[in-house]
């Protein structure tokens, strides 16, 4: 049996100042802090969690919440099932931000998010591979979104329903490892049935390592983002590529260097505003103990 308890303190301060205002457009702080205790424990075959969390914001006031999982272990793998609710304040983006050319603005009358979410899941090991199937149920009154009507102002969508699924598996034949995983997803305005913003129906990717000798390794992964709604019409579905290679070269130190969108693919994440293309990066570590 095993206790966890802890506390949160965040700080937020933010200014905003136009290019030729004497005043600034806002000038704000919001303090926040939070203390949370959980139970962890197993049964016989069983494993359960219990923990509650008290958020109190210098602005919204206080809100307890809680969250309960029970899994059960047998030979191949485990079962679970897991309840838990959620509060997430605005931050001061979204609270006061003057936005893009009177786009994109804050909203002061924002509310916090309150969420319950339910999962459940199996973990198991069938013909040399290990699976993951998870099914979820999210359902969250005033979900923070910039999508008001005429400006994208921040807005609370009163009621939002969140449904998904996601499976993945992993096997390895010696030196080889290869990885999947998919995603589907149906998020949209429980009032309207209007689909959430930016929130792709289906997900997946691939992974594929090899361990060229003990100190080296090569690999590669590409993902997959189906088309989502935005403003003024979808966003078209993208495929990257991305590779690395790990070189291990003593017991303190890595070389790493990895190439995420090999093809220069040209996609989008919002309406408007480009992601990157190819990128390198070049990292070396040191271990301060081997």
């Amino acid at each position: 049996q095993h206790w966890v308890f802890g506390v949160n303190l965040q700080r937020e301060h933010g200014v905003s100042i136009a290019t030729y205002a004497s005043q600034p457009d806002y000038s704000e702080t919001l303090n926040h802090r939070a203390g949370f205790v959980a139970w962890q424990g197993s049964h016989g075959q069983f494993d359960h969690e219990l923990a509650l969390r008290h958020d109190h914001h210098a602005r919204f006031g206080g809100k307890a919440t809680g969250q309960a999982a029970l899994g059960w272990r047998f030979a191949a793998g485990r079962v679970y099932a897991s309840w838990g609710q959620g509060f997430r304040a605005p931050n001061l983006n979204e609270l006061y931000s003057p936005g893009f050319s009177g786009i994109f603005i804050g909203n002061p009358d924002l509310q916090p998010e309150r969420s319950r979410s339910l999962e459940l899941g199996i973990d198991a090991q069938l013909a040399g591979v290990d699976w993951r199937l998870n099914g979820y149920r999210t359902r969250i009154d005033g979900l923070i979104a910039f999508q008001g009507a005429d400006d994208f102002q921040a807005i609370n969508i009163a009621r939002a329903a969140i449904d998904g699924v996601e499976l993945s598996g992993r096997r390895q034949w010696g030196a080889w490892d290869l990885g999947g995983n998919f995603t589907w997803q149906d998020a949209e305005d429980a009032r309207t049935g209007a689909a959430l913003l930016r929130r792709p129906a289906r997900k997946a990717g691939v992974d594929l390592r090899y361990q060229w000798c003990d100190d080296l390794s090569v690999s590669a992964d590409l993902s997959h983002v189906a088309e989502r709604a935005d403003f003024g019409g979808s966003l078209g579905a993208y495929r990257l590529i991305g590779v690395q290679a790990n070189w291990r070269i003593s017991a303190q130190w890595n070389l790493n260097l990895s190439v995420a969108n090999l093809t220069d693919r040209d996609y989008q994440w919002a309406q408007g505003f480009a992601a990157p293309g190819r990128e390198y990066l070049l990292t070396l570590r040191w271990d301060a103990k081997p």
